[in-house]
């Protein structure tokens, strides 16, 4: 038996095993259940002298409570059922859903942005209400992506989300209508007047053009991809993708997070979510800030932010990868 316990399998096994046994904290029998303890055998070649034994019982037997315990519906010392502690923690662990409270953690009332070296606090535009309106189908959508596999994914992707939507405050680009077209103009299948702004930054990885908005339709069933030219804006008479509604991925709280789940996924392809594509694979490598790096081009397509996007992967990590 000594032997066998010695092997990993069996280890491995018995880590897991949920027994009925009397329980430590119990007074009644204590000399019976260590008497083992005072004999020579296969698990203890140095048995405890009579003096080492009954200093053991007494600090036992100080320390027990269970018959001070005045309750019905308290098992009897002898019927309890022990879970093994630390896989017991470990298996509970998986379970990533975010709490109220952990999102609360993750994004709080009070903003921070880092630049330059500096953390420059204000309060946010966050509360309890729109954190709730969010947190469920965020846990599905990072649940569905597989980004709640390990904590690195998580990390990386609500600290890129701290920067891109401002902790879930900012879920539209905050810029003028003239801005937006004079900088969005001829830029990610932007080809006519005013689509700049029609398709600006929205959701909470801020999608933005129309050749990512058309992706995203096609991807949700809202759209075919034989409906409209492929490279459209190359042409001069082209068919263009028909979007007519795109505040739809402000309006529904799905399509908000969504939007940002699919690009997590699907961005570095610009198409449907595989394995090749997803930003799941660089997150893997670890909460460092070269990963940081890397995640945020693939992103952002630059490094807009990434200072901040930085501090708020690894504070994010701090939370979750303990």
């Amino acid at each position: 038996a000594v032997t066998a316990l010695g092997t990993d399998a069996i280890r491995q096994r018995m880590a897991r095993a949920i027994c009925k046994f009397p329980s430590e904290w119990s007074r009644d029998g204590l000399e019976a259940r260590y008497n083992w303890l005072k004999s020579p055998h296969e698990a203890l070649t140095n048995p405890l002298a009579d003096e080492a034994f009954t200093k053991l019982i007494d600090h036992a037997r100080d320390l027990a409570f269970w018959e001070d315990v005045s309750d019905p519906d308290f098992p009897h010392a002898n019927e309890v059922w022990h879970f093994p502690p630390t896989a017991f923690v470990r298996h509970f662990r998986q379970c990533r859903w975010l709490s109220s409270k952990e999102l609360e953690q993750i994004y709080p009332n009070t903003y921070a942005e880092k630049s330059e070296g500096h953390l420059h606090q204000a309060a946010n535009a966050l509360s309890n209400e729109v954190r709730e309106r969010y947190r469920a189908v965020l846990n599905r959508l990072m649940e569905k992506h597989s980004i709640t596999r390990n904590p690195m994914r998580m990390s990386h992707f609500l600290g890129q989300g701290a920067e891109e939507s401002r902790t879930l405050a900012w879920m539209e680009e905050h810029r003028s209508e003239a801005s937006c077209n004079s900088l969005y103009a001829h830029l990610n299948g932007n080809d006519l007047p005013g689509d700049g702004y029609k398709f600006r930054g929205r959701g909470m990885k801020q999608l933005t053009g129309k050749s990512n908005y058309a992706e995203y339709w096609v991807y949700r069933g809202w759209l075919s991809r034989q409906s409209f030219t492929a490279s459209w804006w190359n042409y001069q008479h082209p068919t263009r993708p028909n979007i007519a509604t795109p505040d739809i991925l402000l309006t529904v709280h799905y399509n908000t997070i969504d939007t940002g789940t699919w690009y997590w996924e699907a961005g570095p392809n610009h198409g449907l979510p595989h394995p090749q594509s997803s930003m799941n694979r660089y997150a893997d490598r670890g909460v460092t800030a070269e990963t940081a790096h890397v995640l945020t081009t693939q992103i952002n397509g630059g490094i807009n932010g990434l200072e901040n996007r930085t501090y708020h992967t690894m504070r994010v990590y701090s939370l979750l990868g303990d």
